[in-house]
């Protein structure tokens, strides 16, 4: 039925894309008022609306008309960032297992940076081709995020840091615990099991350009019809960082996605 009533050309379709992973969480609750009182001026009564996390598939978003619903749903669940927060998932965990020491905290920030800015363009482009197969007409993506780095390709990533060895190659053959045959290395079963597999991440994150990888988004975003447009939860910010958290200008420029940058309307 929501399929149905997004392939009428007289409803609008909107999709609100909340950016998890790149909003911080008092920019989340701040915005919460604003962007539902934005919702509830903008959408007409024939129009749908649907609501996508980047840790969603874009197949389970529902498309609905604007209801008191929607504004409760969105008021219920905030806030919802995570930017700045001890939370990772399962994989994260295991660059930090693989690399505990303190001289690869560089290293593995920035692995996990550019495994969350991938996985939200990710989502962001199956988002944008799920909508082009639900219909021809112009769709609206509003983007609650403050921005991303677009990272692009760096060979220092795989570089020896301090006292780090090498990867190995392949395991060798050996009885595990169970008495079977195994290529794992039973003698150092805390990091050998998954030290190779973070080697391929890392090598893998290194090569990425999302700045093309944006460019490309956009490039399908026009050829399905659908504009996007994002919403900054901070409004107009000079700094990327609070403004009392300490952190030297410098640094903070760094971490500052530029505003050529961001994501704008495609």
């Amino acid at each position: 039925q929501s399929l149905d009533m997004a392939a009428n050309p007289r409803n609008r379709v909107f999709v609100l894309f909340i950016d998890q992973k790149f909003v911080q969480v008092a920019s989340s609750w701040n915005i919460r008022q604003p962007l539902v009182r934005m919702i509830d001026e903008m959408l007409g009564p024939d129009d749908l609306i649907g609501v996508m996390t980047s840790t969603m598939a874009a197949s389970d978003v529902t498309l609905a008309r604007k209801t008191s619903v929607l504004a409760d749903g969105l008021m219920r669940y905030w806030p919802w960032g995570e930017r700045g927060t001890s939370q990772r998932d399962e994989r994260e965990e295991q660059y930090w297992e693989c690399w505990p020491e303190p001289y690869m905290q560089g290293v593995v920030g920035e692995m996990i940076a550019r495994r969350r800015e991938r996985m939200t363009l990710g989502s962001f482009r199956e988002l944008v081709l799920y909508l082009q197969n639900v219909r021809e007409e112009r769709k609206a993506i509003l983007v609650v995020s403050q921005g991303w780095l677009l990272f692009r390709e760096n060979q220092n990533l795989t570089k020896l840091v301090g006292n780090e060895l090498p990867p190995s190659g392949v395991d060798p053959i050996s009885v595990g615990p169970d008495g079977r045959i195994t290529n794992r290395d039973t003698r150092n079963s805390n990091r050998g099991t998954t030290l190779n597999s973070c080697w391929e991440d890392r090598r893998r994150l290194s090569m990425i350009d999302d700045d093309q990888y944006f460019r490309d988004i956009v490039g399908e975003a026009n050829r399905a019809n659908a504009s996007f447009y994002t919403v900054d939860p901070r409004g107009l910010v000079v700094f990327d960082t609070p403004i009392n958290a300490g952190v030297p200008i410098a640094a903070d420029f760094a971490m500052r996605p530029s505003s050529s940058n961001r994501p704008s309307i495609g």
